[in-house]
């Protein structure tokens, strides 16, 4: 697991803004009452951003896109079936985070003050939160927090206007609002397009450095796949190698004769080309013709678990491999030869009460169509 701290986004942020709003400054009006609410706005962006997207926490080997698209269903099966006052909090969390976007904009931006205007402002930022956990796969990506969002901008809306009205139409208050407002057509979120893509690229590669070194590549060098297969089974060598949807499996073997150990890793491809580790399993061979198995820890591409074969066939010299089923043998694509790496996806029914494997039966057949699989123990 690795896990991306918000320090580097702090420390970019003020980077970028402190230096952007000086040359503001000096470029135009000095105002001082803008920039404090300026200051307040950038101080709640930055613990939005803490609260929405950190700590970033990345399990490598379940690293999949989640997402709900489709609105309000969550959020009533919560209030039907979390406690009130997580439905309380998930749901007011979510309206009250945005409330200060929905009073600080209209303040400074004069385009913000429409609540059509301010909503789609507030569902864009929203949008990008979104992408963002989306697209670190570190949480969900949920349409119900765009509605709630935008819900919670526009009853800050609702309180500016308010407050506008009551305590607004002083001499004094009304001379404080005209000069901090920003009467321009043009969109606030272009104005900050270019401090925002700023940060986000000095915070890059915070995020993609740590999981570059927690994953591996697919060669056979230092780094990859195969040497922390051959570290993982405390030495020996390579002996197969298998890819099957986003997994890859290599087959290792130690010791000799009695000693001899074969070892299943399995890698989850989580990037183009880089991998993590996932599990390990073992079977002393014992110097003979062996089979074991494991299934898939991941269901990658369907709901449907995939089994790893694994062993060794020396002496048996079987070239075909059948699964015994329920339904009858189902051949099993693999070359034959000394070890044995084939995968097929489990056809049987799955136990109703653990979703678990009932049990694996494999069939081996030698070249002259003879039945060897007695010539193989199983794990």
């Amino acid at each position: 697991m690795i896990q991306v701290s918000f320090l580097p986004v702090l420390g970019a942020a003020l980077l970028v803004w402190v230096p952007w709003r000086v040359v503001l400054w000096r470029r135009g009006e000095k105002n001082r009452d803008r920039e404090r609410v300026v200051a307040v706005l950038f101080a709640w962006a930055l613990a939005v951003v803490a609260l929405t997207l950190f700590p970033m926490m990345i399990i490598l080997y379940d690293w999949g896109f989640h997402a709900n698209l489709v609105p309000l269903v969550e959020t009533v099966r919560m209030w039907h079936g979390a406690t009130l006052r997580t439905s309380i909090t998930n749901v007011g969390g979510n309206l009250a985070m945005f409330v200060p976007f929905g009073v600080l904009m209209p303040l400074l931006f004069a385009a913000s003050r429409r609540p059509l205007a301010l909503a789609a402002q507030a569902f864009v930022v929203t949008a990008l939160i979104e992408s963002v956990q989306w697209l670190s796969r570190s949480r969900i990506f949920d349409i119900d927090d765009l509605v709630l969002n935008t819900a919670g901008a526009l009853v800050g809306l609702g309180l500016y206007h308010i407050a506008v009205r009551l305590v607004g139409r002083g001499e004094r208050a009304q001379g404080w609002l005209a000069r901090i407002v920003d009467e321009g057509g043009r969109s606030p979120l272009i104005k900050a397009a270019l401090p925002v893509t700023l940060i986000a690229a000095l915070t890059l590669p915070f995020a993609v450095m740590p999981v570059m070194s927690e994953t591996m590549s697919a060669g056979t060098g230092p780094g990859s796949i195969s040497a922390d297969a051959i570290s993982s089974a405390g030495g020996g060598r390579v002996v197969a190698r298998a890819e099957w949807e986003k997994c890859a499996y290599i087959l290792t073997v130690r010791g000799t004769g009695p000693g001899e150990v074969i070892a299943l890793h399995d890698y989850l491809e989580v990037l183009p080309g880089r991998y993590s580790h996932g599990a390990d399993a073992e079977l002393g061979t014992g110097g003979e013709d062996c089979w074991g198995w494991s299934m898939t820890p991941v269901k990658v591409d369907t709901d449907v678990p995939r089994v790893i074969a694994y062993g060794t066939n020396r002496k048996a010299g079987a070239v075909r491999l059948d699964v015994v089923t329920t339904e009858g043998p189902r051949p099993v694509r693999w070359g034959g030869g000394e070890f044995l790496l084939a995968s097929y996806i489990y056809y049987d029914r799955l136990d109703a009460t653990n979703d678990g494997i009932v049990s694996v039966k494999l069939r081996f057949t030698d070249a002259k169509g003879r039945d060897v699989t007695s010539e193989f123990r199983t794990q």
